[in-house]
């Protein structure tokens, strides 16, 4: 479940993590419904990736249509996201075995990025882990 982001959004929703609230791509006629319903920004993301990779921010309806189709010649499933703004971010990296087990987790909030246009992290703290052997 954990490399499918939508999934893991519906379970931390089903224990009352707070969440973005996201949408489940399926056709252009989602989107306009979608937008209307949100409002701009939206962020776009592939449903099954990792690194911020395939992810963009649109910020009205002719930059989401506009750059939808790129997204969509490299990642088929897609989610669009409420757009939660700030400069902190937090993430939580997991390491499974080969049968989906959790190996180890741990949660770093980032302080610094090499560069502020860039997702080089140069400065994070781990802030909770679980050790597991």
């Amino acid at each position: 479940m954990a490399l499918d982001k939508y999934r893991t959004i519906q379970a931390a929703q089903s224990v009352g993590f707070p969440c973005p609230r996201t949408y489940l791509y399926e056709r252009q006629d989602d989107l306009r419904w979608i937008a209307e319903k949100e409002g701009f920004p939206l962020v776009i993301k592939p449903r099954f990736s990792s690194g911020s990779r395939g992810m963009t921010i649109v910020r009205d309806f002719h930059e989401l249509l506009e750059k939808l189709p790129s997204v969509l010649k490299n990642h088929s499933n897609l989610i669009l996201q409420e757009y939660i703004p700030g400069r902190q971010r937090q993430t939580v990296d997991v390491l499974l075995d080969q049968n989906g087990q959790l190996k180890f987790a741990f949660q770093k909030k980032i302080h610094r990025n090499f560069r502020v246009t860039t997702q080089f992290v140069t400065v994070s703290e781990s802030i909770f882990w679980i050790p597991t052997y």
